[in-house]
């Protein structure tokens, strides 16, 4: 976080931070990160390439209930009901 990417070597899925730090990674999703770029990686490839990218939007509805959450509930944060009988993929419990 609030550190810099200077560079990405994307046949081995490693970046480079600015504290000299090295990050692996498996996928790297870079619609925002490109325009943060130095010119000389490529910026102008990069910007190129995200704007092909597709997304898709999110519509949460939140519902406050009053009182002591069920014990089953309790501990929990996230509950997820992926499927095609379920209008909604996730439930979060605050």
């Amino acid at each position: 976080m609030s550190t810099r990417v200077v560079e990405i070597d994307s046949s081995r899925h490693l970046l480079t931070l600015s504290n000299g730090q090295t990050v692996r990674y498996s996928v790297l999703i870079i619609p925002r990160l490109s325009s943060g770029l130095p010119r000389e990686l490529g910026e102008e490839s990069i910007s190129t390439q995200t704007n092909r990218l597709k997304s898709s939007t999110v519509h949460v509805i939140g519902i406050g209930l009053r009182g002591k959450p069920p014990e089953s509930l309790e501990k929990k944060c996230w509950m997820y009901f992926p499927g095609k009988d379920s209008n909604f993929y996730r439930v979060t419990i605050f």
